[in-house]
């Protein structure tokens, strides 16, 4: 009687037909898997969620100053930056009463804005969201990722890009006291 025998791997291991395959399903698995979980997009959700709560922050210290103060804090200039430079801009110095700490976006490259009515009656903030037009809160959602400039900007002369340094970002995130339309 014969007996034959059979090898399906060679001495040397697996064939290249079987690590081509193991690879490709090893491929389609981590796209899946990128895809359902878009990490890249999660972090820009929280970037966001981040800008918002810091406005928010701010709105409500901007509410304690006007209840002691009939208005709100005048400014010079539109931009809030960072407290721990040498130095504090005007909008900082008169909020640290209101504040413990003046928040700022964590993007070296953004800047939130904040813009007083020359009566200081009325105030606008901004930021600029990374998921931009995609947010549902931003000023005008749409499908552009930039999304769309807040149009209490134009109205009151603020530059649409004053959200950033060097003007790559534009202010697409606003709220504003109640006599006010972002």
């Amino acid at each position: 009687m014969l007996h034959f025998k059979f090898s399906h791997t060679s001495q040397l291991g697996h064939t290249l037909i079987e690590k081509l395959i193991v690879f490709g399903i090893i491929i389609i698995v981590s796209a899946f898997l990128f895809s359902v979980f878009d990490p890249l997009s999660r972090l820009d959700e929280m970037n966001d969620s981040k800008r918002k709560e810091d406005l928010n922050k701010i709105k409500t210290a901007l509410q304690a100053y006007y209840q002691d103060h009939g208005s709100y804090p005048a400014s010079s200039n539109y931009y809030i930056t960072r407290l721990d430079t040498t130095e504090i801009n005007e909008i900082e110095r008169s909020w640290i009463p209101y504040m413990d700490n003046v928040p700022y976006d964590n993007n070296s490259q953004k800047r939130y804005v904040y813009w007083v009515s020359d009566t200081g009656q009325s105030y606008l903030l901004y930021a600029s969201l990374d998921r931009g037009g995609l947010d549902k809160e931003a000023c005008f959602p749409d499908s552009n990722k930039n999304g769309t400039p807040c149009s209490g900007l134009q109205i009151n002369n603020i530059p649409k890009d004053e959200c950033s340094k060097g003007g790559k970002y534009i202010c697409n995130f606003g709220i504003s006291s109640s006599n006010l339309t972002p």
